[in-house]
């Protein structure tokens, strides 16, 4: 069993879900008369709103009109996770990040999965800041382990194809792997992966955090703020996936690969890579904040490294914190991708 002490967490608390049951019209109410029926005063509702507020819950605070729920989510459950996954699992509103969580925690089995409704210190590659909104995405950690860092090459890559057979198998479609981590339908960003890790004395404590837009309600609350054009499940396939489900069977996917991936690494796998490689055998720039590379994209190597061809040489990329770009991007928007808020970057 899970305890949590020193980490950022806020769990509902029972007259929190009544407050959101009386807002989940989302009507505005007045404090008093929320007050009221919850038999508390005026205040106690505004600093249960304040709450609910830093939880993540998008709530409008309008003077003489009271407060509306923006967007009423469904809360994750982690016994319904635990159930499909097959492993422990754990659900909360509010955490800072589920992957701090997992490596502050490394007595928890392989397997075992972290799940929040909403992150506020969510982060990508290269600390980069992961932005999220409650209830819309999917936010979980996944618990592994490994003998040796080089049976850990490749991992990030071995994540994306798991996470993407699931959804395809799901019915999300036309889902691709960017290198070095993320997922993407079309031009847009539906999603990424974060792996970080410790040394132990017997082995390296894994923790694969996934994070997958979902909800089209995503786009409404977040707007522009990610400064990247991004989608959700929903807004590109145009029905909903339940959050559980989807996490308790990307867990499931990923227990059944990383017995084959530890066995024999990537090789495997690459079949399924080269299938949903994202700029494959394209004109590529390779970029980070010191330098820019230039040319095609081949493949990857079985350590997961890039393989870019600069003229008659191929260079072998296992640098991370380089970002994969067309050289010219050209963004065709088209049906239900076809969104107000998306925000193109043309790189020439």
């Amino acid at each position: 069993m899970l305890t949590l002490s020193d980490d950022f967490y806020y769990q509902l608390s029972e007259q929190d879900k009544l407050l959101l049951k009386l807002l989940a019209d989302s009507k505005f109410h007045v404090g008093i008369d929320l007050g009221a029926k919850l038999g508390v005063s005026k205040t106690s509702v505004s600093n249960a709103i304040s709450r609910l507020k830093k939880a993540g819950l998008e709530i409008d605070s309008v003077k003489n009109s009271g407060y509306r729920l923006c967007f009423v989510p469904e809360f994750l459950q982690g016994d319904r996770i635990a159930k499909i996954s097959g492993h422990e699992a754990y659900a909360f509103t509010t955490v800072d990040s589920t992957n701090n969580i997992v490596l502050k925690h490394p007595e928890l089995d392989d397997g075992a999965v972290i799940a929040a409704d909403f992150q506020n210190g969510g982060r990508g590659r290269c600390g980069r800041r992961f932005l999220s909104s409650c209830g819309t995405q999917v936010l979980f950690t996944y618990v592994a382990r490994f003998d040796s860092l080089e049976k850990m090459q490749g991992l990030s890559v071995l994540v994306g194809i798991s996470t993407a057979r699931v959804l395809e198998n799901m019915g999300v479609k036309n889902v691709q792997l960017k290198w070095p981590n993320d997922l993407y339908i079309g031009q847009w960003k539906l999603g990424g992966i974060l792996i970080e890790s410790l040394m132990k004395k017997d082995n390296i404590f894994v923790a694969i955090g996934i994070g997958i837009n979902v909800s089209c309600h995503l786009k409404e609350l977040l707007g522009d703020t990610i400064g990247q054009a991004y989608t959700s499940i929903e807004y590109a396939s145009g029905f909903k996936l339940n959050r559980d489900e989807l996490i308790g069977r990307i867990a499931a996917e990923l227990t059944q690969d990383l017995v084959r991936f530890k066995e024999s690494g990537l090789s495997s796998f690459m079949p399924e890579f080269e299938e949903r490689a994202l700029y494959l055998g394209s004109n590529v720039n390779l970029i980070n904040d010191s330098k820019t590379l230039t040319g095609i994209y081949k493949g990857i190597s079985e350590r997961g490294a890039l393989l870019l061809k600069i003229g008659r040489r191929t260079e072998t990329i296992l640098c991370g914190d380089m970002s994969l770009r067309p050289v010219k991007e050209i963004h065709e928007l088209c049906g239900p991708l076809d969104a107000p808020n998306v925000k193109v970057n043309l790189i020439m």
